[in-house]
Parts: C-alpha cells; structure tokens; sequence
C-alpha cells in the first residue's frame, strides 16, 4: 500500500530496514482506487532479494536525486503472479 503513489515504471530505491534495493514500481493488478486515505497498491521488481513480512514500513526514494517518494506498508512480500494470481482471484 502507498501513499502518495508514484508514476508506474518509476525507479525507486526501497528502504526496509536496514536494507536499501533498487527496484522498479510495477502497478499491480489488483489496484483499488478507494483505497481508504487515498492509499493504493503496487508491485515493486527489486534488483535483490529482501526479508519483509506482511505489515513491514518501508520508504521509496528516487536513486538519483535521493528524494522521498512514498511511504507505504508491505501487504503480500511474495504476491501470486501468472497462472496462480487469476486462479487465486475472483
């Protein structure tokens, strides 16, 4: 979940923890616009593994000027993706 979210394609740097991977955000197919707060959700492509659980904070930040980009919460740290996410859906 995110809030403000960022332009899909974007380059981010995630900081969770003490680990900080760059990634791409990707929209997720799932995306709800009446998210409460005008939160929504995303689908981050990190270059490197990282250990998140459901519920984590993280910060997004640009790489390069390393400016904040979004604040947001870890919903699903292996979401289904292909086959498994339309039988996983209704």
């Amino acid at each position: 979940m995110l809030r403000p979210l960022p332009a899909a394609g974007t380059e981010v740097r995630l900081h969770l923890g003490t680990a900080q991977v760059e990634g791409v955000l990707r929209r997720s197919r799932r995306d709800v616009d009446d998210l409460p707060g005008g939160e929504a959700t995303a689908i981050l492509r990190l270059a490197a593994p990282v250990a998140a659980a459901a519920g984590d904070r993280f910060v997004l930040r640009r790489p390069s000027p390393p400016e904040p980009l979004a604040g947001g919460r870890v919903l699903d740290p292996r979401p289904p993706t292909g086959a498994p996410w339309r039988r996983a859906t209704a």
